[in-house]
């Protein structure tokens, strides 16, 4: 991997990282296009699947009092039963396909957050089917947030609670991801090294996002980075073809 390639990850890993600590999301889609764009789409699974782990692990660990085990259960559950399907996808789908399927994933991501989509049913069966529909986007396209928040939004949880719970839901699916990548042969040395070396820009990112974040009105900031990610995901789609 050159060094070009190598800086370029880690400034985007930088960026993503300070979006996500403004708005709150954003990182798994900002990064999994523009690694696929650069590198592949198996190693881009493999950056969002390491380097997106941080934020979420910090984000438990401060609300750890507020995780709500039911639905952090169910959905664990199912992410267990949909991580090998997406894992499926991955090995056996051309680059090219899966570089579309990032893509696509992006772009309907940002469309439901664009829209404020929300779920109004709340079930044991939701749960566990959102759990297999991240497992398998966790897998396949590194891009398994967005329906792990409509499912905890139809909840009506407080913000620490939400926080808490849908960080242990990713989590999880990033475990089980890294676990089942391992095992297929898609962790190679130098994507190890190159997240290594990728998570003080992960850090710093966080903090300078969370900073910003009082100086910066999030709704404001909202629609800009929901634009952008659009326009990434679509440039991926033609650059794809």
């Amino acid at each position: 991997m050159s060094l070009t390639v190598t800086l370029t990850i880690i400034a985007v890993v930088a960026v993503a990282a300070t979006v996500q600590g403004i708005v709150g999301f954003g990182f798994a889609l900002f990064v999994a296009p523009v690694t696929a764009a650069v590198v592949d789409p198996k190693a881009a699974v493999v950056v969002v699947t390491l380097l997106g782990s941080i934020i979420p692990c910090g984000m438990a660990w401060a609300n750890r009092t507020h995780i709500v085990a039911e639905p952090a259960t169910r959905i664990s559950i199912g992410v267990v039963l949909g991580a090998p399907l997406g894992l499926l996808v991955l090995l056996h789908l051309p680059n090219r396909g899966l570089k579309i399927s990032i893509a696509v994933a992006v772009l309907t991501s940002v469309l439901v957050l664009w829209r404020g989509a929300h779920l109004h049913a709340v079930s044991a069966a939701l749960d566990v089917g959102v759990g297999v529909v991240s497992g398998a986007l966790a897998t396949s396209t590194g891009t398994n947030g967005p329906p792990v928040v409509l499912a905890l939004q139809a909840r009506r949880l407080q913000p620490d609670a939400f926080r808490a719970t849908s960080a242990v839901c990713l989590l999880v699916a990033n475990a089980i991801t890294a676990v089942l990548l391992a095992v297929s042969g898609q962790l190679h040395g130098r994507l190890v090294v190159l997240c290594a070396l990728a998570v003080p820009a992960v850090l710093v990112g966080w903090w300078a996002g969370f900073r910003l974040r009082q100086r910066i009105p999030p709704e404001r900031f909202r629609s800009i980075v929901l634009g952008f990610l659009a326009t990434s995901a679509a440039v991926a789609i033609v650059s794809a073809w």
